[in-house]
């Protein structure tokens, strides 16, 4: 997810041919910069240990559900999701450097350049901020879904006594309570409900809004390429296991999140307490770079008001998007079919189809060989696809779970 605090101010030119970039052609990028490396201290490996840690995130909870939803065959839709990623992982960045003087320094510059205003704040601006908002949304949920499952279980007893336990059952694998008298159930493919599976699948990669700042911060930039495709490798690899063996192990009784079908016991508890730790830390960073650029919008700053009427007026707003984004985490608890809804209306434009629209749009067809043209064209068809119909499917799902949960 983006965070504006990754952003700084060092700027670069470079020189870029006009051929098309391949995805392993670590030249698109031509760091032959003539400015000083003065602030580009991250190293390849730094980036894609932060391009690892951004993407794979709490995505990764839902995806054996996702395949539950579209079958097995639907597990290929992971590493053609990775594939689509990191195509336009490389296309954002070339846009960057578009004009072959300066290099752009976030993805709503990319817009701005590419639309004006309208690709800066509606294209980009709008649908970031509905991914910021709705993962924070998601987080609270995944927080209580898994403190009430720690509190069911260990209310009457000290947390303190109980870690110290779990640090001793560190080394024991007990599967022992995962019953085997129901055998689990698998379908091959679920054509119903490929797109909300596909949708529930891009959310795993939405993370390219802080590719710039990651790419800015590299000592060889020429390296992009490569390190990219080695953190979404990573990735994908992590997400098949997990997608695989989820599906594998509990079949159609598939939870989203997944740890609802673990079985009782000290390393639910365990896995429980860390993941509400990390949402609940992670979540206010998220706040904060949404109301960071909503303030600047409101005019709450010190240019326009004095230091104790700004605090006033800053801690206003911030308590009403909490409590607002609370409320609607307490009314709409269905972690699975509100991440493929957001999957669906921002991720998928977002990562999918607004880089290689912007891209055409900087560069010009002219510029884009005829199988690149067919790929970027596939991408584009794709993600609207997963927009539109899996929107629906997913305001479907949810309006199922509402009246299933008030039964």
């Amino acid at each position: 997810m983006p965070l504006e605090s990754l952003e700084n101010n060092n700027r670069s030119t470079t020189s870029l041919d006009s051929t098309t970039p391949l995805l392993g052609d670590e030249r698109s990028i031509d760091n032959s910069c003539s400015t000083s490396s003065q602030g580009f201290s991250g190293s390849s490996l730094a980036a894609y240990i932060n391009i690892t840690c951004v993407v794979a995130g709490s995505g990764v909870l839902g995806l054996p559900y996702a395949i539950k939803q579209g079958g097995w065959i639907g597990i290929g839709l992971i590493p053609l999701s990775m594939l689509i990623t990191l195509y336009t992982s490389v296309i954002l960045i070339k846009c960057l450097y578009y004009d072959g003087k300066t290099r752009l320094k976030t993805f709503e510059d990319i817009g701005y350049h590419a639309f004006g205003n309208f690709g800066k704040y509606f294209l980009v601006g709008i649908f970031n901020n509905i991914i910021l908002l709705g993962v924070s949304i998601l987080f609270l949920i995944l927080a209580g879904q898994s403190f009430d499952a720690l509190v069911e279980q260990y209310w009457d007893i000290q947390l303190g006594v109980r870690f110290c336990t779990f640090i001793v059952a560190l080394s024991i694998v007990d599967l022992s309570n995962i019953s085997k008298s129901d055998p689990p159930t698998h379908d091959l493919i679920v054509f119903a409900e490929f797109p909300i599976a596909f949708a529930t699948i891009s959310f795993s990669f939405g993370a390219n809004s802080v590719f710039p700042h990651i790419e800015e911060s590299m000592n060889v930039r020429k390296d992009w390429n490569k390190v990219v495709s080695a953190a979404l490798s990573t990735c994908t690899t992590m997400y098949m296991l997990v997608a695989f063996f989820g599906y594998y192990v509990y079949g159609n009784d598939c939870l989203s999140p997944i740890f609802n079908n673990l079985p009782k016991g000290p390393f639910l508890t365990m896995a429980s307490i860390f993941i509400t730790m990390h949402v609940l830390l992670t979540a206010p960073i998220l706040l904060t770079s949404f109301s960071c650029e909503a303030e600047k919008g409101l005019k709450i700053t010190r240019e326009f008001h004095s230091p104790l009427h700004e605090f006033i007026l800053r801690a206003g707003f911030r308590t009403f998007i909490v409590v607002t984004i609370t409320s609607i985490a307490v009314i709409v608890p269905f972690f699975g079919d509100f991440m493929s809804l957001l999957g669906a209306v921002a991720v998928s434009l977002l990562v999918f189809v607004l880089p290689v629209v912007f891209y055409i749009r900087l560069y010009g067809l002219r510029t884009m060989s005829t199988m690149e043209l067919l790929w970027s064209f596939f991408v584009i068809i794709i993600g609207l696809a997963c927009c539109l119909i899996g929107t629906v499917d997913a305001i479907a799902a949810l309006l199922k779970d509402f009246r299933e949960s008030s039964n």
